[in-house]
């Protein structure tokens, strides 16, 4: 169930996860060379804690979308999907859903608050939020909506 869209409140809750997000990421130089999504955003979309499963890979114009799923929902960066798009040579773009920490704080106790981020190298952006753990299906719709 989505909580908001765009919202004057939607946009107020990203602005804190933005300014707040540097606290709780791991710093780390990152190993990536060239212009990948993780060279800048590796502290955010590692699993961590979590395991991960491949659920499917997509074709796409510029490679293929590797389509994850993450369990158990534990950590500061937990995460439920994550949708990478890989052209040969790094992933360029990342839709990740996940729930945060961060995020937790600052929902009102109705049900696990879930996040849909986009990432780029030196680029992020709060898609959506929901409550409550999306589908994949719902989640994979999001995700090559963004992507293709």
């Amino acid at each position: 169930m989505k909580l908001f869209n765009n919202g004057l409140h939607g946009f107020a809750i990203a602005l804190i996860i933005m300014s707040a997000s540097p606290l709780w990421a791991d710093t780390a130089p990152s190993p990536y060379e060239t212009d990948c999504t993780m060279k800048t955003w590796a502290g955010y979309l590692a699993p961590y804690e979590q395991e991960i499963t491949l659920k499917e890979v997509l074709p796409h114009s510029n490679g293929d979308i590797l389509a994850y799923e993450f369990s158990p929902i534990v950590g500061d960066f937990a995460k439920a999907y994550m949708f990478l798009l890989d052209d040969g040579t790094c992933f360029r773009e990342v839709i990740s859903i996940g729930s945060y920490a961060i995020t937790a704080i600052m929902h009102d106790g109705s049900g696990r608050l879930f996040h849909a981020d986009h990432y780029k190298e030196d680029e992020h952006g709060t898609l959506d939020f929901f409550t409550g753990k999306p589908s994949y299906e719902a989640a994979k719709a999001l995700a090559l909506g963004v992507l293709n």
